[in-house]
């Protein structure tokens, strides 16, 4: 993984960042993985539980 500084981060400031998957083909994998384990993925969780309203999403924890 790769990161990519933005030409000018006052113009569009973000806490993330920005990131280059390499090779591309992990994202593919990376996806595969997420709809291969339905029973891992938790919908809107946050640190004081589940809120679609703050956080729709669903997720699953990748661990190292």
């Amino acid at each position: 993984m790769k990161k990519v500084t933005l030409s000018d981060q006052n113009s569009n400031p973000n806490f993330i960042g920005s990131w280059i998957i390499d090779p591309v083909s992990m994202c593919d994998e990376l996806i595969a993985y997420f709809e291969s384990n339905k029973n891992d993925q938790r919908k809107g969780a946050t640190g004081i539980g589940e809120n679609l309203d703050i956080k729709n999403s669903v997720d699953i924890a990748i661990f190292q």
